[in-house]
Formats: structure tokens, C-alpha cells, sequence
């Protein structure tokens, strides 16, 4: 960044740098396994991420600091005429890491499937052709400003993402609830072992108004998960055996033989 902005400063007018949620600085947001978030905490105002005592900048720097400190460079290189966006997790076809896919895939399985927490804890993801189409429009209008870039406009629960994606599911399935503290027990992780879940995360339900009134639109999230499914199927049957999130069915069905047998 600090490379590609020196160099392009007096030749462009506008800047765009993608940066992510994760620039904030969340230590003194509160947010816990047990906490719904009803209002959003995080806005575009929200302190960011700021280097710890004695650090350098050639030292390394883990990737919510690395973004924070990027924006900085961007705005002082283009003051003014610079467009920060702020991504939540990005889904969709295309996307080889399994963070939302596991979701998709599972519901279209069938079969009982293990639900994770309180199904009112908030959750939010963005298509990655949403958001990158409204990227390329932020360019065209040369619209600057910082903006949180994820979905959808309204407030979605783990419930109703989950009932979305199952709507793109081929085969019957049955939701199991189970609760945080019986998956802390299993050992059960929230966001790798169960993806696009961190019960009570601020960062999964931030500010996203100024991102629509600049034109960010959002595809159903069932239109997402049928894409996602089709691109799946295109991917080789070794990255489609090894994922690498989210749990294995054998993992999964102990949990819920655990959770059979501790509610009765």
C-alpha cells in the first residue's frame, strides 16, 4: 500500500483500498457466547486498530493491524479522494476456503444437521460479486469515504441464514439446536469448526448504512448458497473431501448423540 500509494498519488484522482471489519478495535466493545446483539456497535466511526508500544514498521503486524495501519497510508496519500471498504466475511461461489460453503453443502446433505447457539445471535456475510460489482461502481462515480461492506441491509438472525441457504438445499433436512455451552464442552469451535458463527461477536452485525445509501445492493442469500453449491460440485473431489472448515460428519453426529443423550 505504502508502495502503490507514493507511487500513484499525483497521477490519480481516486483510491480505493480494501480493508475489513477486522481493522477495529474491539477490546473495549464487550460482546460474549451469550450476549444477542439486537443494534449494530460498530460504525465506520469505531476506533480502530493501533500499533502496541515499541512497535516499528518493519516489524510484523497481524492482519486487523495491518489493515488499520493501510487505511492510514491510503488517506494520507489521498486526503480527501480516497474510498475505504470494510468487508465482513465474503461468500459465494469461487471461494476455496469452506467459511461459508460448509453451510450450503451440509444443508443439501439432508439429514439432521447440528445448529449452533441461540438461533437469534446475528450474522452477516457479503456475495463477493456484490460486493466487487459495487466496488466497480464506487470507482465509476468516484464516491470516497469509509464504508462497512457486508449483509444484508437488515438484521439477520443464525436462524434466518440458516433457513436462506437450506431454501437452495436439494434434500430434506432437520435444524438440532444446541447450545454454546455444551459446544464449548464438546470442544466444538465457533468459526472453524462451525463456520460464519461467533455467538455474540460484535463484528458479526456492524453498521452497513452508509455502504447501501452509496449503492451497496445484496443478492438473496438462498440465490448464494444454490451458486455456491453448483460452483462445489466443479471443484476437485480432494478439496471437496478435505475442507478446510468446519466439521466432519462423524464429529458431527457424536455431538449430537452427546446432545441426545444429555437432554433426554
Amino acid at each position: 500500500v505504502q508502495t502503490s500509494t507514493s507511487v500513484l498519488a499525483d497521477a490519480a484522482d481516486h483510491y480505493i483500498f480494501v480493508s475489513s471489519i477486522s481493522a477495529y478495535d474491539l477490546s473495549g466493545a464487550g460482546g460474549s457466547p451469550d450476549q444477542v446483539i439486537l443494534e449494530p456497535i460498530v460504525d465506520e466511526d469505531f476506533a480502530l486498530i493501533t500499533p502496541p508500544e515499541g512497535w516499528s514498521d518493519g516489524d510484523d503486524a497481524p492482519y486487523g493491524l495491518m489493515k488499520a495501519l493501510s487505511e492510514g497510508i491510503v488517506h494520507d496519500a489521498f486526503p480527501g479522494r480516497a474510498t475505504i471498504v470494510r468487508p465482513g466475511l465474503i461468500v459465494g461461489p469461487g471461494d476455496p476456503t469452506d467459511r461459508f460453503t460448509y453451510w450450503p453443502v451440509r444443508l443439501d446433505e439432508g439429514g439432521e444437521v447440528l445448529a449452533p447457539g441461540n438461533p437469534e445471535h446475528a450474522n452477516q456475510v457479503i456475495d463477493q460479486r456484490d460486493l466487487t460489482e459495487w466496488i466497480v461502481r464506487l470507482a465509476e462515480s468516484g464516491t470516497a469515504g469509509d464504508f462497512n461492506a457486508t449483509g444484508p441491509a437488515e438484521r439477520m438472525s443464525m436462524a434466518q441464514m440458516l433457513e436462506r441457504v437450506g431454501a437452495a438445499a436439494s434434500n430434506p433436512y432437520e435444524l438440532t439446536w444446541v447450545t454454546e455451552a455444551f459446544l464449548q464442552e464438546q470442544g466444538v469451535s465457533p468459526w472453524s469448526d462451525l463456520p460464519a458463527w461467533i455467538p455474540g461477536d460484535p463484528l458479526m452485525f456492524v453498521d452497513v448504512r452508509s455502504a447501501v445509501a452509496a449503492g451497496l445492493t445484496f443478492r438473496d442469500l438462498t440465490v448464494t448458497s444454490r451458486d455456491t453449491l453448483e460452483w462445489d460440485r466443479t471443484r476437485p473431489a480432494e478439496a471437496r473431501a478435505n475442507r478446510q472448515f468446519g466439521m466432519s460428519r462423524e464429529r458431527e453426529r457424536a455431538a449430537l448423540d452427546s446432545w441426545a443423550a444429555r437432554v433426554g
